[in-house]
């Protein structure tokens, strides 16, 4: 069993007492003996020196005073800092009614006086045994109550992190960003490849200045149904980012797959035909595509992944966009 170190503090026991039980445990260096001098605070040397265990000494004529020998041991249950460290206390002669009133006042073990000092050793490991559960209890307890503290904010902080775009009801970029981190580690842990898709629509802002932000926003919107229509997977994930830009992602899906999924969502685009211009039947609305796809090993991060397929899409638009480009990691 684990030794405790035990530092005590002696509290009104006479000095031939004190005597007695300085010469007989000074051989163990496991055992600290602190006296409480006459004027001395308890609680204060308590506080400051580290002590585990108290051994309170009352006299006869304390204990025939009104209360006032239970007010001690009060005194040390009321201290925020003292209040879980266990008290001997010593009595002149051990009586039921005399070792209730103690224990109700917040002693922990009473003894008669004078005690033989191998019998209060055991009982002070006992209790410093008892001291360090009761400090780790508070510490876990306290760690509960952050954890706890935390989660709450935490569920908060999600609850006012609007999960559905307004315009387009595809998941907002914060929403994205949570679930692909959470995507992203189940590919790893499973070794299973991933795919995601990064999507622009073309000209864009040329489309807004000419038609106006409400038909430009009808446009996004049609754009991000046809996309989120061409997933056929409860597991992929389909977001809108800042502006007219889009990103799917497609879990447990490899190349063939996400080639597969980017040039349905191309087609669904083309056989929307927006009109770019009125007075010009074939100037419809395009998107570029950029897909990366991987198998995620320990040289891989998530961000790598999505900068590659920023990388893609950049080379699908250089290209004259309308169009997917792929790019590996």
């Amino acid at each position: 069993m684990l030794e405790y170190p035990v530092t005590a503090l002696i509290v009104a026991v006479d000095d031939e007492e004190y005597g007695i039980l300085a010469d007989q445990l000074a051989a163990d260096s496991q055992l600290e003996l602190i006296r409480a001098e006459e004027g001395d605070s308890p609680q204060k040397i308590a506080a400051h020196r580290g002590v585990t265990v108290v051994v309170q000494q009352i006299s006869a004529d304390d204990l025939a005073a009104d209360g006032s020998s239970y007010q001690r041991i009060r005194d040390f249950r009321d201290s925020e800092v003292c209040r879980d460290i266990p008290i001997i206390a010593l009595v002149p002669t051990l009586d039921p009614k005399t070792a209730a009133d103690l224990l109700r006042s917040g002693a922990d073990v009473v003894l008669p006086s004078p005690i033989d000092p191998t019998l209060l050793k055991i009982q002070m490991r006992s209790l410093a045994r008892i001291y360090f559960d009761r400090i780790e209890l508070e510490s876990l307890r306290q760690a509960l109550h952050k954890s706890r503290k935390q989660l709450n904010e935490a569920r908060e902080q999600v609850k006012q992190l609007v999960e559905e775009d307004p315009l387009t009801g595809l998941f907002t970029p914060q929403r994205f960003a949570l679930m692909y981190d959470l995507e992203w580690q189940r590919a790893m842990r499973e070794t299973n490849p991933i795919a995601l898709l990064a999507i622009e629509i073309d000209r864009f802002d040329d489309y807004l200045a000419h038609h106006g932000k409400r038909v430009a926003d009808d446009c996004i919107r049609q754009i991000a149904h046809a996309v989120q229509g061409c997933l056929s997977r409860t597991t992929d994930i389909a977001a809108r980012d800042e502006g007219a830009r889009f990103h799917v992602l497609l879990p447990n899906t490899p190349a063939s797959g996400g080639i597969k999924v980017g040039a349905a969502i191309h087609q669904a685009v083309q056989e929307l035909r927006l009109l770019h211009d009125p007075s010009d039947p074939t100037d419809c609305v395009s998107i570029s595509l950029g897909l990366v796809t991987t198998s995620p090993m320990v040289r891989h991060t998530a961000q790598m992944l999505r900068l590659a397929a920023a990388k893609a899409l950049a080379n699908a638009k250089s290209k004259g966009g309308n169009q997917l480009a792929c790019e590996a990691i």
